[in-house]
């Protein structure tokens, strides 16, 4: 008599690996992404504290903290390295200077009331975080429901 296992045996081994790798797979997938977003919202709590450290510095009236230009702007007048270089090649405004990281472009809006981080290269939709200068809400918003909703229950949610 042979030992081994039968085709049977070896087909019912692959189906349960197959079937623990469906479940497993996409809840691997979201906890990368909520780890993303966390990366995401250190850095704009960084730069928030940065914002607000530069406002007492400079004066309330001051806008040397939101001014931007080739040399000046959110990113140059604050106290936090960035490990990547700041260009004009900003994901949700390509008119507006921003810090791009691998996962994360970071920048400032038109009307500086908020700083946006949108995902790059996000696998599902597109979607960003706004920080409101204001408040120090972040909330996340995107073009489709579902990515928000995953994230934190609802189409705009504040998250910190």
């Amino acid at each position: 008599m042979k030992k081994g296992f039968t085709l049977i045996e070896l087909l019912v081994v692959v189906l349960i690996i197959g079937i623990l790798s469906a479940i497993a797979l996409p809840q691997y997938q979201k906890a990368v992404e909520k780890s993303r977003i966390s990366e995401a919202r250190i850095m704009l709590n960084s730069l928030y504290k940065n914002y607000q450290l530069c406002v007492l510095q400079n004066g309330m009236d001051d806008n040397s903290c939101t001014y931007e230009d080739e040399t000046t702007n959110l990113f140059t007048q604050m106290d936090i390295g960035f490990p990547g270089p700041i260009t004009t090649n900003c994901m949700l405004d390509e008119d507006v200077i921003c810090y791009n990281t691998k996962d994360w472009s970071f920048g400032l809006d038109d009307d500086h009331s908020y700083i946006f981080a949108e995902r790059i290269k996000s696998e599902s939709i597109p979607y960003w975080l706004l920080l409101q200068l204001s408040s120090g809400e972040i909330t996340c918003g995107n073009n489709d429901e579902s990515v928000c909703e995953s994230i934190c229950g609802g189409d705009q949610c504040v998250l910190n």
